[in-house]
């Protein structure tokens, strides 16, 4: 799936990875399109791996706040 976004915790912003999928499962993340494999334009789409929580709010991911992290004074 060419120029999907995957968003690992901490990093800003918006990268644009491609994402293999071979016999259903991800495979490889990275530069990875070759001219015959079968593509699937993802730009528009949100890519959750199976058994995750969907509820997400995709402007914490996008300001880097996806990881907790606790308050200063320790609480939290």
């Amino acid at each position: 799936m060419p120029s999907s976004a995957v968003c690992p915790e901490r990093r800003r912003g918006w990268p644009g990875p491609d994402i293999r999928i071979r016999d259903g499962k991800i495979a490889a993340i990275g530069s990875l399109t070759l001219p015959e494999e079968r593509q699937i334009d993802a730009r528009d789409c949100v890519i959750h791996p199976a058994w995750v929580n969907t509820h997400h709010h995709l402007s914490v991911a996008a300001e880097g706040r996806a990881g907790a992290e606790p308050e200063p004074d320790g609480s939290g």
